[in-house]
């Protein structure tokens, strides 16, 4: 699990996908992180996400019904 600010969340299925942002230092991310929520009081892991080509913080993101997650607007 990698501290993020600026990232991007969606929700799909049991689970949050969350992309991109900035690390502590500021730096841009291109990683993601699948975060499986069973039961938040008691199971809550996170695991690696895909990679995306680029780096990018500050976009939204849309998980849409041909299970697609598209972004919108975003800083590199």
């Amino acid at each position: 699990s990698v501290p993020r600010c600026g990232c991007a969340a969606v929700l799909i299925d049991d689970a949050v996908l969350v992309i991109g942002g900035r690390n502590d230092s500021g730096y841009s991310l291109e990683t993601s992180e699948l975060i499986r929520i069973e039961n938040i009081e008691v199971s809550t892991t996170f695991e690696p996400g895909p990679s995306m080509q680029a780096a990018r913080y500050g976009h939204a993101a849309i998980f849409d019904k041909e299970s697609t997650v598209t972004f919108i607007w975003f800083l590199q």
